[in-house]
């Protein structure tokens, strides 16, 4: 697969939307980033993680990252290799065995952070999927193809609530894609 690596760059939410968050990862080069989204529940768990809290070395995850430690996890990569309906296609690969195991991508992200393991995005999802990353910037434009379609629906009732009528028509255009393409 040729991949890009990927570096979790940080966790932060939308604004308006009290439910979901954003996790950035970006580039060697720090020129491109993917925005992934996630529940609250998994942020709270990133962020401890990536802060190296004590208080996570008796967790669940890392007693497993633990006990896999025993063994050479070298050959083990998150790859994130397409995106379906807003949500991006993940798998936990295995060189030695060449078994990938599908994840969720959020869940992927937390797994790599916890066991130290490296993230790859295929060239086609970096190429499709990510926007620039700006060092300092404190907005990040999101691609609608990257949001799940609850949270295309959400976004949706809120522009509309907001009277954004550009932004609910961008949306309800997303959606109608979608289904579209799922009926063809």
């Amino acid at each position: 697969m040729d991949s890009c690596l990927l570096d979790v760059k940080s966790v932060s939410e939308i604004l308006g939307i009290d439910d979901v968050a954003l996790v950035s990862l970006v580039n060697s080069a720090e020129t491109r980033q993917l925005v992934v989204a996630c529940d609250l529940e998994m942020r709270d768990l990133i962020m401890k993680y990536m802060a190296d809290k004590p208080e996570t070395q008796m967790l669940f995850p890392s007693v497993v990252s633990d006990i896999l430690g025993t063994r050479d996890k070298s050959s083990l990569e998150v790859r994130i290799f397409g995106l379906k309906d807003g949500v991006y296609q993940t798998e936990i690969y295995d060189q030695l065995t060449q078994r990938s195991f599908p994840i969720r991508c959020s869940d992927g992200i937390f797994f790599a952070i916890v066991c130290k393991l490296h993230i790859y995005a295929s060239a086609e999802v970096m190429r499709c999927h990510s926007i620039p990353y700006e060092t300092f910037a404190t907005k990040v434009g999101l691609p609608l193809t990257v949001l799940s379609d609850k949270l295309l629906k959400d976004s949706l009732q809120k522009a509309i609530e907001t009277e954004n009528y550009e932004m609910a028509s961008n949306l309800r255009d997303e959606l109608n894609k979608r289904h579209k393409d799922k009926h063809e």
